[in-house]
């Protein structure tokens, strides 16, 4: 064979395992871009009165506000009013389906207060009998014992506590039991008997606040030809299928770029064909993709102050390597303390300058920060997740 004949084999050799490994990526994304097809065909972005308004309608005190108009069931008197007594009793009914049991409200006597102790939305009746509804359709986080500790108020004000319903964007929302709820018998007493979590969409026609009980609430509208109603209940249900729909595509998202970072050649396929998605989350997602392996994989722990967004890994007291979703990676303050020794910034700097580690790393300076000391990892300098493993393998060891 000539040495022409040579370079035109190897070349050839070259060709079909590129083009065999991007048939295999392809063919890896056929599920994803299916059920992303689906949610956006589902879950559209039409014309919606509320968003035509202004921003509010991603506001979690603006949800809470419409659900007290729509459950409310002693409306004032008005034949083109919202509110419908029914409303409740569906809501309800879907909560007892859920629950599999009955909840003991007097209908008769049922009030809903916003913000009473802090509580997105109490109702109650003569007899203190309650619900507790959190609401989290703006997908806010969780607090530190935000449930627990409206619970115990609650209990020490005599109520007698139905349910806790926790209201989410979508199944993909993770409710932080053990964060949300620190005490473990009151956790247990929680989760066990009283515990709802509702969504408010779901991929394919499972039961959801949307499917169960908003349009449920216009079928009863559209009956008793109530049009002010239906019209104000319809552009709801639809505002509450776009937020969660986008919400659900988004996780689908994270989790596909979780896949194709978790192979080496996918990625340098998904690479060659280009990005498969155009928007501005792209990289917010690798950042949660990061996390997750660092999470999963590495066994780093949420750090508790910061526990949405940011991971970590104590080597010994007062040094933790920690990684954030916006792709800082470095070194970490403690739970327990406010910032990171200034005696130990220094050291913390030249490490991560280290020439093993600098290759991972955009050119962006290190930045004044009391709790931090980190660079950006450049989601293009990583070939496979399992580099991250050696990013935190290599400054272990210069730590050593």
């Amino acid at each position: 064979m000539t040495n022409i004949e040579d370079k035109i084999a190897c070349l050839d050799t070259v060709i079909h395992s590129s083009t065999e490994n991007i048939l295999n990526f392809l063919n890896s994304t056929t599920e994803y871009k299916e059920s992303l097809s689906t949610l956006k065909e589902k879950y559209n972005d039409e014309f919606n009165i509320f968003m035509s308004i202004s921003d509010q309608y991603r506001k979690e005190n603006l949800h809470s506000d419409i659900l007290k108009l729509i459950f409310n069931p002693n409306p004032n008197p008005n034949p083109d009013g919202i509110g419908n007594p029914e409303y409740i009793k569906i809501f309800i009914d879907y909560i007892e389906k859920r629950l599999k049991k009955k909840i003991d409200l007097n209908y008769q006597t049922i009030k809903i207060e916003r913000e009473k102790d802090r509580i997105d939305l109490l109702i109650s009746d003569d007899k203190k009998n309650c619900l507790l509804i959190e609401n989290k359709i703006n997908n806010a986080n969780d607090r530190e014992n935000q449930i627990g500790n409206y619970y115990k108020n609650l209990k020490e004000k005599d109520y007698n506590i139905q349910a806790v319903v926790y209201i989410k964007l979508s199944p993909e929302k993770v409710f932080l039991k053990d964060y949300s709820i620190e005490d473990s018998k009151l956790r247990d007493e929680i989760t066990n008997e009283k515990l709802v979590e509702i969504s408010i969409v779901n991929y394919n026609n499972e039961d959801c606040f949307v499917n169960d009980v908003i349009d449920k609430c216009i079928d009863i509208s559209k009956s008793t030809n109530n049009i002010v109603s239906t019209v104000y209940l319809s552009h709801y249900s639809h505002l509450l299928k776009i937020l969660g729909g986008k919400f659900m595509t988004n996780e689908r998202k994270v989790k596909n770029l979780y896949k194709i970072y978790s192979n080496e050649n996918f990625l340098a396929s998904f690479r060659i064909i280009g990005d498969l998605w155009t928007d501005q989350e792209v990289d917010h997602n690798i950042g949660n993709v990061f996390k997750d392996y660092f999470e999963k994989e590495l066994k780093f722990e949420s750090h508790p102050v910061e526990k949405e967004t940011t991971v970590y890994k104590t080597i010994k007291d007062g040094i933790n390597i920690g990684f954030c979703n916006d792709c800082a990676f470095g070194f970490v303050y403690s739970p327990n303390k406010i910032k990171i020794f200034s005696s130990n910034k220094t050291k913390f700097k030249e490490l991560l300058k280290n020439e093993k580690l600098q290759r991972y790393f955009t050119e962006n300076e290190f930045k004044n920060d009391p709790k931090w000391v980190y660079k950006y990892v450049d989601n293009n300098k990583i070939n496979s997740l399992a580099d991250l493993k050696t990013m935190v393998d290599e400054l272990e060891k210069l730590l050593k």
